[in-house]
């Protein structure tokens, strides 16, 4: 049976968790079937995959762009306001520019008939290169340029191989979809130089912070070092090493290097076999031979409600589906990592899943073998996150109404209380938990197009074949 039968016989059958949305006063009632998307129901897959459509282009790309262009400073904006009007902006961040630069070129391989998205991401590739990048001792600069002050570069004495990651990421794709040879070579230096600063050969782990010149934390003038970083400097960072996977996948796609192959199978076995607890999900700081550090600790600054180690929901189904990808890109067996994605993801449904009003928490942690859940938020990265394991479980596991049925929530729950559909964009998170998240910012240094525009390009390039060619491969 194809995907597109499960989905129709998974939204005849829901009952529960379905709200119809009034636009006006954003207040949902139950209804007894179908879904509901501001006002209207959805009938068939068919409405699911054009709501997906529109919502991408309404309340992504034509909404973020050009809008973001920032023809003063160079680079893109990153702040607005919940009705979508620039605010005042202080700062430009590594992270957010390197992502509009990923979105755009991914957009634009994927779908090439808006003409002006090359010169949206030239504009934000000039940008990144000419401020951010430490042309004397290579990798990018992790802290954030100060517009008052612009155009300075970092003083703060370390760079962030978080950071670093996101640029390798986007560098990548934006030579696959416009073929800048120099934006290729500047890819692959960063990731030789990270190989070289941040890579503990002895266990195949990274390091987060690195000396701007590539020097070792400790030989770096500590009165540089903030006094929240200094005590995660010498760990690992899982959120860190997670977005290394992902940047050295999207490397490979372009580059098929032999020793960046070997980097990539390292994190693959490591994180499937070691970092994947018997909880079924991935902790975030670990010591440098990947022991997790205690989940409580007076040295970690910023506990979360008590506890300084925990997993993320939301980063535990970004793993999943990496693994997916990394899988198909070494040629691995795809049937042998399909239980360990369906393991990951059935821990966050299990534990993480709203049953009141759907959507998916942020962190939780094990002590003694039960679960706390630390933040209830849900984010509106975290529901675009589950969007793309859950749809491939539907096509590959052998439960596939169930994943089917989780994936058809998950849309419903974002349409009803993520998306601003008198505005437009998506709110920072689900304003059943949070009401007054529908006056909050819609755009900042860490919100961008990324993880949303991702899940929906993903989302339509499995169901559109559907109706343009009556089958698809599974």
């Amino acid at each position: 049976m194809r995907i597109i039968n499960y989905l129709d016989k998974s939204l005849k059958s829901i009952r529960k968790l379905n709200y119809e949305l009034s636009v006006k006063n954003r207040k949902c009632k139950p209804i007894k079937d179908g879904f509901i998307r501001g006002g209207r129901m959805y009938h068939s897959p068919a409405d699911i995959c054009a709501d997906i459509e529109s919502t991408l282009q309404d309340h992504i790309l034509e909404l973020w762009y050009p809008d973001v262009l920032d023809f003063n400073n160079g680079g893109y904006h990153s702040s607005f306001s919940n009705k979508w009007k620039l605010t005042q902006e202080r700062e430009k961040f590594v992270v957010s520019q390197a992502r509009h630069l990923w979105f755009i070129s991914h957009y634009y391989l994927n779908n090439q008939k808006n003409e002006n998205l090359e010169s949206y991401a030239n504009h934000g590739y000039q940008f990144l290169r000419d401020h951010f990048l430490d042309n004397e001792h290579n990798g990018f600069y992790s802290s954030r340029i100060d517009l008052a002050d612009y155009p300075i570069k970092s003083d703060s004495g370390i760079k962030d191989i978080y950071c670093n990651s996101f640029c390798i990421f986007a560098l990548a794709e934006y030579y696959k979809a416009f073929g800048d040879e120099d934006a290729l070579n500047l890819s692959i230096s960063t990731f030789y130089w990270i190989l070289n600063t941040a890579y503990i050969e002895k266990y195949g782990s990274y390091l987060r912070y690195v000396g701007n010149h590539g020097e070792q934390i400790s030989k770096i003038d500590q009165k540089k070092i903030s006094s929240y970083l200094e005590p995660y400097i010498r760990a690992v960072d899982y959120d860190s090493v997670l977005h290394l996977f992902e940047a050295f996948i999207s490397l490979y796609r372009i580059w098929p290097d032999k020793l960046l192959r070997s980097k990539i199978e390292e994190l693959f076995n490591i994180i499937s076999n070691r970092l994947i607890n018997k909880q079924k999900n991935i902790l975030r700081f670990y010591q440098q031979d990947w022991k997790p550090l205690p989940i409580k600790s007076s040295s970690l600054r910023n506990p979360m409600n008590g506890y300084s180690n925990y997993f993320s929901f939301g980063h535990d189904l970004q793993t999943a589906f990496l693994l997916f990808q990394a899988a198909r890109i070494l040629d691995f067996d795809e049937n042998n990592i399909i239980k360990k994605i369906r393991d990951v993801c059935d821990h966050v449904l299990n534990t993480g899943w709203d049953k009141d009003f759907g959507g998916i928490y942020m962190h939780g942690v094990y002590e003694d073998n039960k679960l706390i859940i630390l933040n209830r938020k849900k984010a509106w990265w975290v529901q675009a996150e589950a969007l793309p394991p859950l749809l491939l479980l539907a096509m590959k596991s052998n439960d596939r109404e169930k994943y089917c049925t989780y994936f058809l929530h998950t849309w419903a729950y974002i349409q009803n209380y993520l998306i601003d559909h008198v505005n437009k964009g998506w709110f920072f998170e689900g304003y059943d938990q949070k009401p007054d998240a529908i006056t909050g910012l819609k755009a900042n240094i860490w919100k961008t197009p990324y993880h949303t525009g991702r899940a929906l390009v993903w989302c339509l390039s499995v169901l559109q074949p559907v109706y343009a060619e009556g089958s698809m491969k599974e």
